[in-house]
């Protein structure tokens, strides 16, 4: 699911043109431009309330309803549709600090399959890949840095929240909530 165009969309799903497509379902994507505590990230793991209020969250996507529309339900407005381009701008740029979330259930484990990118996750500031790797563990990349990951796997066909929290040159991961990891840029 293609959800901004310009020169790095964010997809959903999968990778750009190189694949690594999700096989399983994701649901409420949410892309903060700040860092969220523990006590949040547990806090809304079940979902936001009011998230046209909520300041710092540049996108959220809770997949709801039917046909081909994607509703942003932040403030932000970047609304999409399934495999097509969506609105442009820089909006989805990160910060020095920020917070990727998303509830993930993989059908099967053993491939690299994509949760959340724009651009290719190598060279470009402004390029992320988040990520299930091959054996379960989270992943991230962003820029030139490579890849990052949780310290323990999610399991196939079970429902997982998965975060990946950055601030100050250090990336910590949660699953479900509770912090899994914790790696220095």
């Amino acid at each position: 699911q293609v959800l901004a165009n310009g020169t790095y969309p964010l997809v959903i799903g999968k990778q750009g043109q190189q694949g690594n497509e999700f096989g399983g379902v994701i649901d409420e994507v949410r892309i903060w431009d700040n860092t969220r505590s523990q006590a949040q990230i547990q806090g809304s793991m079940g979902g936001i309330s009011d998230p046209a209020n909520q300041g710092s969250l540049k996108a959220y996507y809770r997949f709801e309803g039917a046909g081909q529309n994607v509703t942003d339900s932040s403030s932000s407005g970047m609304h999409g549709f399934l495999g097509v381009t969506g609105p442009s701008g820089g909006l989805l740029d990160l910060p020095g600090t920020y917070t990727l979330e998303a509830w993930v259930r993989p059908d099967a484990l053993g491939t690299y399959q994509t949760i959340l990118a724009r651009g290719s996750g190598n060279g470009n500031p402004a390029d992320y890949l988040f990520t299930v790797w091959t054996d379960g563990r989270i992943s991230l990349k962003h820029g030139n840095l490579g890849g990052l990951h949780s310290a323990s796997s999610i399991a196939a066909g079970e429902w997982n929240h998965v975060a990946v929290v950055k601030t100050l040159g250090w990336y910590t991961f949660y699953l479900n909530g509770v912090v899994d990891g914790t790696s220095g840029s």
